[in-house]
């Protein structure tokens, strides 16, 4: 993007310098890659390219990918088979169909249990049993499996916050859920919204809308702006007939511990039911 100060793209080439994809970002790497035991940062290169041609999400695609591995359609850390069925995506095969509609639906086609899921939406490539307040925004955000929503981190802004508790995990992922809604609708990248986490700069964001639009706004603008925002989505939720059991996470990361640590996703029910109410 035109005056970005981060310049996060990288551009990924083959051995002869000809440019496979740009950029290959962390999420497709490790959705693509180590969640499917493909090594082969070529393969994941090259199903990156296909998934930008055909227009679909290389997370959700990778999620596919991992529970077709499980069922048995193709082996785990073979790349070059993944990349075949990522490639029958554009030519509409049974298989790439399949594949193509993502995560939730192939994984329910194929009689997988353990889907990484929420309200359709694959998980991203950060694990819920150990960092926790980010498993309350997969579970509670209208988008439902999604990172951006509301990514909830260890800071040094907040030493006391720890990741891997069952508890404290709502307030920090419900201020992040809000805070990023409102980045959002400002048309800001969630990298350059991070910052503004400090009062000195979102005052000076805030001054900035206040300027550009002409209005007077106060400090709580971000706040108020990103909360309007989760209510309208709420309700177009509410309307479709989710509830309350929708903002849950898929069972076996409740009964699977995750190695080394033996974490399970732990965050108590009511913690997960206080995020929404506003």
């Amino acid at each position: 993007m035109d005056g970005c100060i981060v310049s996060c793209s990288n551009v990924y080439t083959d051995e002869k310098g000809e440019v496979i994809v740009s950029g290959l970002e962390y999420e497709t790497i490790g959705l693509m890659g180590s969640n499917c035991m493909i090594g082969d940062l070529d393969s994941i290169a090259r199903m990156n390219r296909v998934c930008n041609d055909v227009g679909v999400d290389t997370m959700d695609i990778g999620g596919a990918i991992g529970v077709a591995m499980e069922a048995g359609l193709l082996a785990w850390g073979d790349g070059k088979a993944a990349l075949g069925l990522v490639q029958e995506i554009g030519k509409s095969t049974d298989r790439g169909l399949m594949i193509g509609n993502g995560c939730k639906f192939a994984g329910e086609k194929l009689g997988v249990k353990r889907i990484p899921h929420v309200k359709g939406q694959c998980l991203s490539a950060y694990d819920p049993r150990g960092l926790k307040g980010l498993g309350v925004t997969y579970a509670t955000s209208p988008m439902g499996g999604d990172h951006t929503a509301g990514i909830v981190l260890p800071n040094p802004g907040n030493p006391a916050y720890h990741p891997g508790s069952p508890t404290g995990q709502a307030a920090p992922s419900q201020f992040m859920q809000t805070f990023m809604a409102a980045v959002d609708s400002l048309g800001l990248c969630m990298m350059a919204g991070m910052p503004l986490l400090d009062p000195v700069p979102q005052s000076s964001l805030i001054s900035c809308i206040s300027a550009f639009t002409g209005e007077s706004v106060d400090e709580n603008y971000l706040i108020n702006l990103g909360t309007s925002v989760l209510k309208a989505e709420r309700k177009f939720n509410d309307a479709a007939g989710f509830t309350e059991k929708d903002d849950r996470l898929p069972k076996f990361f409740v009964e699977e511990k995750l190695p080394p640590s033996g974490n399970v996703f732990d965050v108590p029910e009511e913690e997960l039911d206080s995020v929404n109410r506003f």
